[in-house]
């Protein structure tokens, strides 16, 4: 998963220091990506990965931040640190809808 943090933040993910703090609906660590909406995709892989008895070869799971708006943390990663072959991209706008391979995207400027 990719942690990014605000240099000043108390919360700091890669050395397991969160900060929890509820804003109105959400839970977030303050100054950091963490706490983002995309929780059911992320809970879909992990269950994945570990469930008992399901059969599957090996799998990566990549996490990027920014998907809603600039997709700057897709657009910055490097390819070579990615060894499959097949990509699954887990999306949706919609509570309770998961999307499988929703390939594609286009940014206009009106």
């Amino acid at each position: 998963m990719v942690c990014v943090r605000e240099e000043a933040s108390p919360s700091d993910p890669a050395r397991g220091e969160i900060q929890v703090v509820r804003d109105r609906e959400w839970i977030k660590a303050e100054g950091s990506t963490l706490g983002a909406d995309n929780g059911i995709a992320i809970a879909a892989m992990l269950h994945l990965a570990e469930a008992a008895g399901l059969r599957h070869g090996p799998m990566d799971l990549l996490f990027t931040v920014e998907e809603e708006t600039t997709s700057s943390g897709a657009d910055s990663l490097d390819p070579s640190l990615l060894r499959a072959n097949i990509l699954l991209n887990l999306d949706s706008e919609e509570e309770g809808v998961v999307v499988a391979g929703s390939a594609g995207g286009i940014w206009t400027k009106q």
